[in-house]
């Protein structure tokens, strides 16, 4: 494990489904914005499992034994419980998301309502994470999707238009807002216990977990501004 494992762990995930709230852009029907999410997301988790399957299909003949091989991994191609590989949850985590965000957004236009709606959505996530709860109700990653579909609004709410906030000539007090920042971040990872989003497992309390996330993104968000500005 790398020094800055911990910090890493408490963002990272986070960060991707933010960035993809940033790039988020409402198409002019759902079924138009669906297929487009078909061809980016599934086609591509379709392609990746089956391809996974073979790769170690052969790997276990030529290599381990193919009395290594689990057979029936195929059958998680149908992402109920699980995954061919386990980092392809995301190619159907961001699926769900997109379309559970685009569905909201299209009937409710009050930010504070929406805001509400994803921060609910995630406070029960947390609540029914198998830390807490005697069960795992992570089917087809839906509860994972729900823990994100809050980064994903704080993507496209905050973090895009905030971006025009950052004004080249005013480049010390965002270097200020960087290190107070990183300071926060710093101080505030002391405090988290890990995280699994693929697992649905949120061991840190609720707002360590938010504040981490949002914190350490928002570095990485400062970071590539201040490189652009070079």
């Amino acid at each position: 494990m790398c020094f800055w494992s911990t910090e890493i762990y408490a963002f990272h995930i986070p960060l991707f489904f933010i960035l993809s709230g940033y790039f988020y852009k409402e198409e002019v029907n759902f079924v138009t914005f669906l297929r487009k999410k078909i061809k980016r997301l599934i086609v591509p988790y379709l392609f990746f499992s089956i391809f996974s399957y073979f790769f170690y299909l052969f790997w276990a003949l030529i290599f381990t034994g193919i009395d290594t091989f689990q057979w029936n991994a195929i059958a998680k191609i149908i992402p109920y419980r699980g995954t061919v590989i386990a980092p392809l949850w995301f190619f159907i985590s961001l699926f769900e998301v997109s379309m559970i965000y685009d569905s909201i957004f299209r009937f409710v236009r009050k930010k504070i309502l929406l805001w509400i709606i994803c921060m609910f959505a995630l406070m029960i996530v947390y609540l029914v994470s198998p830390v807490r709860f005697p069960v795992n109700v992570n089917y087809f990653h839906f509860a994972s999707s729900l823990a994100m579909l809050s980064f994903f609004a704080i993507g496209n709410l905050i973090f895009k238009p905030f971006r025009s906030r950052l004004i080249a000539d005013k480049i010390r007090h965002n270097i200020l807002v960087f290190l107070l920042v990183t300071v926060s971040f710093i101080v505030l990872s002391k405090s988290f216990k890990g995280v699994d989003v693929n697992g649905n497992y949120y061991y840190s309390s609720f707002f360590v977990f938010i504040g981490g996330a949002v914190l350490g993104s928002y570095l990485v968000f400062l970071s590539a501004w201040f490189i652009s500005c070079k």
